[in-house]
């Protein structure tokens, strides 16, 4: 789609919200998972993963199950 200068100066980027389980994280991100699996007799297995950059989260909050 074709736009003006103008109409791209009131672009922004969306606010996101995620929820998930924590599988990795170090001190640039962290790895999210939607679904995880757990097996009595194999490894846990996990399920669309999102790697989000620490510096793009506003807010992280803890959930209780």
């Amino acid at each position: 789609m074709w736009r003006t200068a103008d109409e791209y100066e009131v672009l922004s980027p969306p606010l996101c919200q995620t929820v998930g389980w924590v599988l990795k994280e170090d001190d640039d991100m962290m790895i999210v998972v939607q679904t995880f699996q757990e097996h009595e007799d194999l490894d846990d297995q996990f399920c669309g993963e999102m790697c989000i950059l620490k510096a793009n989260i506003k807010i992280l909050k803890e959930l209780k199950l």
